[in-house]
């Protein structure tokens, strides 16, 4: 299990440290933002992507999506994007990081009450929905948890 855990943070680590380099190749944060305007969506889909799994502000990266690609093109960006983060970030937390995220949930009172919720097996899918719409858990830390 502790090996699982290291490779997990290995690969984080790995994924972090390519990005800075990405950005410093490129010649800075400025030059990488018009890089990617001028690269185009695939590249932003990937940025977006990658946001999920180390936990970045990806809200703050769609936004950046909206003002920078027309609104349909935005719209399939940021879902695009946001849809692979999440699958990369949920089976991050599934697999690789499962134990570690099972303590940090039996240290937390709040998170005990949604994983006995989540463990009901009716109420699932609806607790699942509700914590979506809820700003109790950040999203980008629920692919985790769920």
């Amino acid at each position: 299990m502790q090996q699982r855990c290291t490779f997990g943070i290995v690969l984080v680590a790995l994924s972090a440290f390519g990005a800075m380099l990405l950005v410093k190749q490129t010649g800075g944060t400025e030059h990488f933002l018009d890089m990617v305007v001028d690269e185009g969506m695939a590249a932003y889909t990937v940025v977006i992507a990658l946001a999920f799994p180390l936990l970045l502000p990806a809200p703050l990266l769609e936004i950046f999506a909206g003002a920078t690609f027309p609104l349909p093109w935005a719209a399939l960006v940021n879902y695009v994007g946001s849809t692979f983060g999440c699958c990369i970030a949920f089976l991050l937390g599934r697999f690789l990081f499962h134990q570690t995220v099972r303590s940090k949930i039996t240290s937390d009172p709040q998170l005990i009450r949604i994983d006995k919720a989540l463990a009901q097996p009716g109420l699932q899918l609806q607790v699942a929905f509700l914590l979506r719409l809820s700003p109790m858990v950040p999203d980008t830390w629920l692919n985790y948890v769920l």
